[in-house]
């Protein structure tokens, strides 16, 4: 049958010969088009960002940037200071003091009645207290990251043990009354918690210049002192004490203000740095999908080829029938 139509009309055949090749040759230039598009973009440039972090460290360790990635914009830092525990230190006592009793002891001489050293309950607890908590400025390596404010948590009940010693006889009128020396106990101290505490800040234009060094910045940490918490009394119960056969009676009291004490804080610290950049060509990227205007384009491209196409075979077939 094609030999049939070839003898029948030749001219006709050899025209739709050749608007068949002008249609191919129209998509080929459509497609070689469209493969310059995503193979080479002109001029393309794409927004990237990546995240560091080191976490668990004594130090504050800000990451830096790696410029084979493209051109940094802009870095967020987050440097967080853990929650935690100030130490255990803050131990304290507080001075020798001395009461007198309220009761008279008659008579001109009042020897033999003095008594022999012994022990007191525990005192009443002290009042819940907090610590102001002052870290030094942290900076290094053009990064300056400023300290951490804050309070702990409320704590340090805490309770003495005392031991009473007979001090002197003091006269009172026509008697004597007994004075009495209370020397508390030492305390070995407790811990305050505190929360997380975050410092959130933000670099671009030429504050980035200390991220772009060969290495991470490393800025000292190290123990942080906590200031004192101020002073606090304890009370101590009243009691007696029997010697020669008189009992002396001793009304409750309180320990002199002391007990201002430090801690130490232990920081660890977790640094998280995102980097913000462009990428430019030839940065390692994968070759991306069509932009919507390269679609478009290869849309023309192709409506183009074919209406092309469609006229020469018109204009062909036109010539043929007039044949």
């Amino acid at each position: 049958m094609f030999r049939k139509i070839l003898q029948e009309n030749p001219l006709r055949f050899a025209s739709q010969q050749r608007a068949h090749h002008g249609l191919a040759r129209s998509i080929n230039l459509v497609v070689l088009f469209f493969a310059a598009l995503i193979v080479s973009p002109p001029g393309r440039v794409d927004a990237g960002l990546i995240t560091v972090s080191n976490l668990g460290t004594s130090d504050i360790i800000v990451p830096v940037f790696d410029q084979r990635l493209g051109t940094l914009e802009s870095v967020d830092l987050t440097v967080t200071l853990r929650a935690g525990e100030v130490s255990m230190g803050g131990g304290h006592s507080h001075e020798v003091y001395t009461i007198t009793s309220s009761n008279v002891l008659s008579g001109p001489d009042p020897s033999g009645a003095e008594f022999s050293s012994f022990q007191l309950p525990p005192t009443n607890s002290s009042p819940s207290h907090q610590h102001a908590v002052n870290t030094p400025s942290y900076s290094g390596g053009g990064i300056d990251v400023g300290g951490f404010n804050f309070q702990t948590s409320s704590s340090g009940f805490h309770n003495h043990s005392g031991t009473v010693s007979w001090d002197s006889f003091q006269q009172f009128g026509l008697g004597w009354r007994s004075r009495a020396s209370i020397q508390m106990s030492f305390d070995p101290g407790h811990t305050h918690s505190y929360g997380e505490q975050t410092k959130a800040l933000s670099f671009s234009g030429g504050s980035l210049v200390p991220f772009l060094g060969a290495e991470d910045i490393v800025i000292a940490g190290g123990p942080v002192e906590v200031s004192s918490a101020g002073s606090h009394v304890h009370s101590v119960r009243g009691f007696s004490v029997t010697a020669n056969d008189f009992r002396w009676f001793f009304p409750r009291s309180e320990t002199p203000f002391v007990g201002g004490h430090n801690h130490i804080l232990t920081p660890t610290f977790d640094t998280v740095a995102t980097f913000r950049f462009t990428e430019g060509a030839g940065t390692g990227q994968v070759a991306a999908v069509p932009e919507p205007s390269s679609l478009a384009l290869f849309g023309i491209a192709a409506s183009l080829g074919g209406f092309s196409a469609f006229r020469r075979r018109r204009q062909e077939n036109r010539q043929v029938g007039m044949a």
